[in-house]
């Protein structure tokens, strides 16, 4: 069953991260398939010297090199730029991964605030993550919650209980006024979606069966 698949594999990605640090998370399996570290390439815009020297510097944490990296980095600079086109003040994640969106949004020029909706356990390990980030670059948004105006999610809301997805969606999503979603369902996830937005296959597909919805 679907819960069983899931419990399971939140379990596991738990407990991989209470046993991990900022300095090595990436040489553990289960953080680079949950990750998508060996993501197809994305062909995000050509980035400024800061803006590359930051992105660098955020690929390196978590013990492995920016080649290992390359792809999944790829993909959420390319989900980065699009979002930053939309000039949003407050935004709202569900389902984080260590916070490497968030990193990369503030890495590119990124200074409103940010909250991220996550498994308790995972919301800590972000933050400790976040707080590295901010260490190292001097920069990052605000984590808070607040009226949000832009939601993003990457292949997790898709992958929720129908139940739990359902809360995400009537509390979160159709409270944001604009939104980026890949939505993933797998494994005997729901495919439904039921909120309006603009439905199209994910530009570069991981899964075959991922969409891209924007609102």
């Amino acid at each position: 069953m679907h819960s069983d698949w899931l419990k399971k594999e939140y379990d596991q990605w738990v407990d991989i991260l209470e046993l991990s640090t900022v300095d090595n998370f990436a040489r553990r399996p289960m953080v680079q398939r949950m990750l998508s570290i060996n993501a197809p390439k994305h062909p995000y815009d050509k980035l400024n010297p800061l803006e590359e020297s930051r992105i660098n510097l955020i690929a390196s944490l978590g013990g492995l090199s920016f080649i290992d990296l390359r792809f999944d980095v790829q993909r959420m600079i390319y989900y980065a730029q699009r979002v930053l086109k939309e000039n949003p003040t407050h935004i709202v994640e569900i389902g984080g991964g260590v916070g490497q969106f968030a990193a990369i949004l503030s890495a590119l020029g990124y200074e409103g605030k940010y909250y991220i909706y996550d498994i308790p356990q995972v919301n800590k390990f972000q933050r400790i993550y976040l707080d590295s980030i901010y260490d190292e670059l001097g920069v990052f948004v605000q984590m808070e919650k607040g009226d949000f105006d832009y939601c993003v999610s990457f292949y997790a809301l898709g992958e929720f209980e129908d139940s739990v997805k359902y809360w995400y969606i009537e509390n979160i999503v159709k409270k944001c006024p604009h939104g980026l979603i890949a939505w993933n369902p797998h494994s005997g996830a729901s495919d439904v979606i039921t909120f309006p937005c603009k439905v199209e296959p994910e530009p570069v597909q991981s899964h075959p069966n991922n969409k891209l919805l924007s609102w």
